[in-house]
């Protein structure tokens, strides 16, 4: 009998355990399942998960449910059993739009934004709306449409009222600020406020915005600037001087318009002509308004600059100035002693009013240069330019004396040109020309013995050109080449008497001996001498036949000799390119050319 109870009470525990088993199968069945929450919610999990028969293996204040996306959670029931349940967050409601109507006049500017009171939602909305027009009016439903990031769409009709001409707000360009407000709320008493998008500037054509609300309703309202006057202005006739500038702005007056205005002639004024001009001024504003003028411009036939000499009399002063201008007069109140050196203006009184000119005062007086004279000389001797010449002005006293003597070379027999220069403070300058002429004078010792070798060397019957051959030998063959009496350079008889003497020189003695030879022969004849002269060398040109020849007696550098005897230009171009670089390098606009 005890026997038969222990099994029945193991038989039903047994009974117990498979039905436990039984129910905590099914219970994990239908724990393991998805849950959905909106974003920002609380997530309440279905029983028995996280509950004490079955804890939570993950943190639920862990979860982010502010972001959208999907969590597993793990738990055991009765520690025995695993279970998971998965957390799904998603944005599933639309967003909450609330709108009101709104009102405009004809052609507002009329966004769905002003349809709208508030949006609310999880994320970020776009809104958007059908096409609607506020050019015609009447009153239409116009939807409008939010939609959020998870795709949720809110939809609704609004009410839009577009009035017609009745709500019309045009007014004149240059109006006061005061009738905008009045006829506003003239139109619209129960406004509460009205705000402008933009400041309103009744002097700049143009539309303007206003938005104001009343009872839920938007007004939206849309003011128009328009400027339809053209200018007003005065005509201004004037007198001008000959030459001066003429200022359009100059030819009107109480010039009045909303806007900026630009002041154009038909045709420029010429300032150059006297005599009266009719000058047709075309006024034009921002808006393309036009009117016209006419006025008169005087051009009176006085400069508008003159200089003039310090201590002129008011009456002086009237005839030099007036004298092509008998309709103008000094200005009474204008006194000449209040004129200073320098540029002042002086009033003139014309047919239409006053007009001024500038009247230079300075001091016209040049300087005065004297004792300049011309001069005569032998060739190489030194030229004082400046003795006994001085130069003077009466305002400035002693001034600086220029002289350029650029022109003469001294050693060269010949007429040249010197000037001489001055200037005064006030720029009045002074040149004065000067003749200088350069001779070739012989020593009577120089002339017996150059009558003595030409005696010895000349024979009756020579031609000229033989009798050149003979004093190009002569000199060529008599004397040495030295620098010692290099300091005789540019002194023609002091050269001659030194060669003759010693029976040397250097290349001016050469060729000073040549010329006065030639000369005693009756062969015209000249020096030249190389352009470079911080390296002089001279030499001979002799007119043979009715030509010009190059003769250089004078030895060339050891190794570069060469028979300079009757040559041509090309031939010493040629020896200064090929033999030594510029050796007869010459300026040829000094000298008369050699046969081609």
């Amino acid at each position: 009998m005890k026997k038969r109870k222990i099994a029945t009470i193991a038989a039903v525990c047994s009974a117990l355990f498979a039905l436990f088993a039984i129910v905590s199968a099914a219970a994990a069945i239908r724990l393991t399942k998805e849950i959905s929450v909106e974003p920002d919610r609380t997530v309440d999990l279905p029983f028995p998960a996280g509950s004490f028969l079955c804890p939570l293996d993950t943190d639920l204040s862990s979860l982010n449910t502010s972001l959208e996306g999907e969590w597993t959670l793990s738990s055991r029931l009765w520690g025995i059993f695993p279970l998971k349940t998965k957390v799904r967050v998603a944005d599933r409601e639309p967003p909450v739009l609330i709108t009101r109507p709104v009102r405009c006049n004809t052609g507002a500017r009329v966004r769905c934004e002003d349809f709208v009171v508030s949006i609310s939602d999880h994320g970020k909305t776009e809104l958007s709306s059908d096409d609607f027009s506020t050019h015609i009016p009447g009153e239409r439903q116009v939807l409008l449409r939010a939609e959020d990031e998870a795709g949720n769409v809110s939809e609704v009709y609004e009410t839009l009222t577009v009035y017609g001409k009745e709500w019309d707000l045009v007014f004149e360009a240059g109006c006061d600020i005061s009738e905008c407000d009045e006829a506003a709320a003239a139109l619209h008493p129960d406004l509460e406020r009205l705000v402008f998008e933009e400041k309103l500037h009744t002097d700049r054509p143009g539309r303007y915005h206003a938005v104001g609300e009343t009872d839920g309703i938007l007004t939206l309202l849309t003011f128009r600037i328009e400027d339809t006057v053209p200018p007003f202005a005065r005509a201004v006739s004037i007198d001008v001087p000959m030459g001066g500038e003429i200022p359009l702005s100059a030819l009107v007056s109480d010039l009045f318009d909303a806007t900026k205005v630009t002041v154009l002639p038909e045709r420029d004024p010429d300032p150059f002509t006297p005599g009266r001009q009719e000058i047709a001024l075309i006024l034009t504003d921002e808006s393309g308004n036009v009117s016209e003028l006419t006025s008169t411009v005087y051009v009176h036939a006085v400069a508008a600059l003159t200089e003039v000499a310090p201590g002129m009399s008011r009456e002086a002063l009237a005839s030099f100035l007036l004298a092509d201008a008998p309709e103008v007069s000094l200005a009474p109140f204008f006194s000449a002693s209040s004129l200073k050196e320098g540029d002042n203006r002086i009033p003139l009184t014309g047919e239409f009013g006053t007009f001024t000119v500038t009247l230079r005062v300075k001091d016209m007086t040049p300087p005065v240069i004297s004792g300049v004279a011309d001069i005569t000389l032998s060739a190489g001797s030194t030229i004082l330019y400046r003795k006994g010449v001085r130069a003077y002005d009466e305002a400035d006293g002693e001034l600086e004396l220029l002289v350029d003597s650029s022109e003469v070379i001294p050693s060269v027999p010949g007429e040249y040109a010197v000037y001489y220069s001055a200037t005064d403070s006030s720029g009045n300058g002074t040149t004065v020309t000067a003749k200088v002429t350069v001779l070739r004078e012989t020593k009577t010792a120089n002339g017996e013995t150059a009558d003595a070798i030409l005696s010895s060397i000349i024979l009756p019957g020579m031609s000229e050109r033989e009798k050149a051959r003979a004093v190009y030998q002569w000199v060529r063959n008599n004397l040495y080449y030295s620098t010692a009496a290099v300091y005789l350079m540019g002194n023609f008889d002091g050269a001659v008497a030194s060669g003759f003497a010693y029976r040397s020189g250097n290349c001016y003695t050469y060729s000073a001996i040549c010329s006065l030879l030639l000369d005693k022969l009756g062969i015209e004849n000249m020096q030249i001498h190389r352009a470079d002269m911080t390296d002089p060398h001279y030499w001979n040109l002799v007119k043979i036949g009715g030509e010009w020849y190059h003769l250089d007696a004078c030895p060339q550098y050891p190794g570069y000799e060469k028979e300079v005897f009757l040559l041509k230009d090309s031939d010493l171009a040629y020896y200064s390119t090929y033999f030594v670089k510029g050796y007869y390098d010459f300026d040829p606009s000094l000298y008369p050319p050699t046969p081609s």
